[in-house]
């Protein structure tokens, strides 16, 4: 079962399954494998895994540290390794909990990669509790700059599952409307529309447009390309900003697109 909004999901189930171009693993710090995710994915990843945690972190990696490798047999690209803090034994700073999950963004962006699957750090026998590490998980991920298109928060249990549909459905990731009304004039600005109003949710309607084959082309730009959101709150205007670029002198017109007349208007 998913809980999904566009292009930020949670889901039950296993991590080591998931396709995604990064797969996050909870590491520890000697960053030799151990149990619970950890184990998990090196014994789906198989010995290469291994093998590249100890030829690039020979002396491990600090809690709150990140680092990537192959991913082995597994169905992504990329394994980002980050050492959660353990409660258990002291380790209670919120910020290197929040450390590991940005770290993996941007070392995520860093990589190329379009898309990418969380566990939930530090919530299993390092004793985080549950509600802090899932708020902790959704809100550093939504307010981290990168270029990753698609998360997966994967949780291991109902309770996380539901805990987390939770937050979202009560309004957790409504706090970050304006970095999505950010988005959409960076990705609209990038593709030649200028003079546009954006609301939110509309950047989301441009990148489901642009997934049908429809809407401009993405280019690269500034800002988060991570958003959450409900199509069905997107208001007409939002299709019109999509769909037709503001009037504009004729010095500083946008190029036509492809398959266009040059001097045809685009279609309403």
């Amino acid at each position: 079962m998913t809980v999904s909004a566009p292009l930020f999901r949670v889901v039950r189930g296993d991590i080591t399954r998931l396709r995604a171009d990064v797969v996050v693993n909870a590491a520890n710090r000697a960053m030799r494998g151990g149990g619970g995710v950890d184990g998990a994915i090196h014994r789906a990843g198989g010995p290469e895994i291994l093998a590249d945690c100890v030829r690039r972190f020979p002396d491990g990696l600090p809690t709150g540290g990140v680092g990537w490798t192959t991913a082995g047999d597994l169905p992504a690209r990329y394994v980002v390794h980050a050492v959660g803090p353990n409660r258990a034994a002291g380790e209670s700073d919120p910020s290197l909990l929040r450390s590991c999950y940005s770290g993996a963004i941007r070392t995520a962006t860093d990589l190329g990669a379009r898309s990418i699957a969380f566990p939930l750090i530090s919530a299993g026998v390092y004793r985080w509790p549950l509600d802090d590490a899932i708020r902790i998980a959704i809100e550093t991920i939504l307010t981290t700059p990168g270029a990753v298109e698609l998360v997966t928060l994967a949780v291991f249990d109902d309770a996380a599952h539901e805990r987390a549909t939770a937050l979202l459905q009560g309004g957790l990731a409504d706090r970050f409307v304006p970095f999505r009304i950010l988005d959409a004039v960076a990705h609209l600005h990038a593709a030649g529309y200028h003079q546009v109003r954006c609301r939110p949710y509309v950047y989301d309607r441009a990148l489901a447009r642009r997934g049908r084959g429809g809407g401009p082309a993405r280019g690269r730009c500034s800002g988060r390309a991570l958003l959450v959101g409900r199509g069905t709150d997107v208001p007409r205007c939002a299709g019109r900003a999509v769909d037709q670029p503001a009037r504009t002198r004729s010095s500083d017109a946008a190029p036509p697109r492809p398959g266009s007349r040059a001097g045809s208007r685009p279609p309403a």
